[in-house]
C-alpha cells in the first residue's frame, strides 16, 4: 500500500471504532500510519544500500507489541492511538505473507533485495498503481481523506475531553443585573459643587435604615409644647 490508502484507509478505521466507544488520538493515529515506512524506509537504505528493502524493524510483530505493552503499561492514549495505527498499516501491508519480517528475529535477518535507488523505488512504485490491488485501495483512502476534510471542521482532531471556551459567556440575569452592571460616570455638569455638594454628602451620610434624612437640611421640626 502507499500513502492514501494508509492514511485514509486507516482513518476510517480509527473513525469506525469510536461508534464501539473507543476515542483514539486522530492525528496520533495517523501518524502511526505512516510510522513503520518513516523508520524503515531510510534505515532500509542506510544499512542495506536498497530502498527496497524498507520492510524491517518497525513492520514486525515484536515492534508493534513493544508500543502496545508501553500503552497498557503507562496508560496513555496517545501510545494507544499510535499502536492502532502501527497495527492498520502492517495489516494493510498484509505483512505477515512475509514471515521472516513479521516474526523477526525468530527466523533470522531481514532478507535483503536487490538494489535499488531512490529514483528506481519511485519508478516502481508509480508502475505499481497499474496494480488494481494498489490502485483501488489508494483511491478509496484519498475520496476518505477528502470526504473527512470537507464534513468536518477544522477542530475535528481536538482531543476528546479537552475543554473549549465557548464564544460568548452565559452570564444568570440576576448576577448580570446585581455584581455586572456598571454604574456609568457623571458629567461634570451633573456633579453638585459647593455647598449642594456638601449637602448631599451630609444626607448620604445622616440617611438611617427607613430611609428617612435627618441631616442638617432635613431636620425635623421642633415640638411645639
Amino acid at each position: 500500500m502507499l500513502l492514501f490508502a494508509h492514511l485514509g484507509l486507516t482513518l476510517a478505521a480509527a473513525k469506525l471504532v469510536e461508534r464501539f466507544g473507543l476515542r483514539p488520538d486522530l492525528p496520533i493515529v495517523l501518524l502511526g500510519s505512516i510510522l513503520p515506512d518513516l523508520i524503515d524506509k531510510p534505515l532500509g537504505y542506510l544499512i542495506y544500500g536498497s530502498m527496497a528493502t524498507g520492510r524491517i524493524f518497525a513492520h514486525t510483530l515484536l515492534f508493534l507489541l513493544v508500543l502496545v505493552a508501553l500503552a497498557a503499561i503507562l496508560k496513555s492514549r496517545p501510545l494507544g492511538s499510535l499502536a492502532f495505527g502501527v497495527l492498520a498499516h502492517q495489516a494493510l501491508d498484509t505483512i505477515w505473507r512475509t514471515p521472516e519480517v513479521f516474526l523477526w528475529p525468530i527466523l533470522g535477518d531481514f532478507p535483503v533485495k536487490a538494489h535499488v535507488s531512490v529514483l528506481g523505488y519511485f519508478e516502481m512504485l508509480i508502475h505499481g498503481l497499474q496494480n488494481p490491488a494498489i490502485l483501488v485501495p489508494e483511491l478509496l483512502g484519498l475520496f476518505f481523506l477528502l470526504y473527512f476534510a470537507i464534513h468536518h471542521p477544522p477542530g475535528a482532531f481536538t482531543k476528546e475531553g479537552k475543554q473549549t471556551w465557548p464564544s460568548k459567556l452565559k452570564v444568570p440575569a440576576a448576577l448580570s443585573r446585581s455584581y455586572m452592571t456598571i454604574p456609568s460616570p457623571r458629567s461634570p455638569q451633573d456633579r453638585p459643587t459647593g455647598r449642594e455638594g456638601g449637602a448631599e454628602k451630609a444626607n448620604k451620610r445622616a440617611t438611617p435604615a427607613d430611609g428617612r434624612a435627618k441631616g442638617p437640611l432635613n431636620r425635623a421640626p421642633p415640638k411645639v409644647r
